[in-house]
């Protein structure tokens, strides 16, 4: 840095070794800047909520480009006609044949604890 830059920098500089040092210098920084604007106005009156909503949902629901998300959905014939047929086997019990799983009390140590739920004689752990 030569010689001039250096005595810019210091011209810069203030000491602030002694307690409370600073406080009077307001040069430093915009004190507009801190000062917060007050708050907006409000309106006159309150607005009354329910006719707000009355006429949103009246342009909502006129409004032919909506789609409908409140339609009534009906999943009683769900799956019928497909070829994965019906869930209902899933909630039956144990049949104990092999395309079933085997018995529970063969899945060996680490699901002892599940075959115990389920009712299969777990062997030894």
């Amino acid at each position: 840095m030569a010689p001039a830059e250096q005595d810019e920098v210091r011209e810069n500089i203030i000491s602030y070794d002694d307690e409370g040092g600073g406080e009077a210098d307001t040069q430093a920084f915009d004190m507009a800047a801190l000062q917060r604007p007050p708050p907006p106005a409000l309106p006159p009156g309150p607005p009354h909520l329910a006719a707000c909503l009355a006429a949103r949902l009246g342009r909502a629901d006129a409004d032919p480009r909506a789609p409908p998300y409140d339609s009534l959905q009906v999943y009683g014939y769900e799956g019928g006609g497909t070829p994965c047929g019906s869930l209902s086997p899933l909630g039956s019990s144990w049949g104990g044949s092999e395309g079933e799983g085997g018995d529970p009390g063969e899945w060996g140590p680490l699901f002892h604890t599940l075959a115990e739920l389920y009712g299969g004689q777990a062997g030894p752990a």
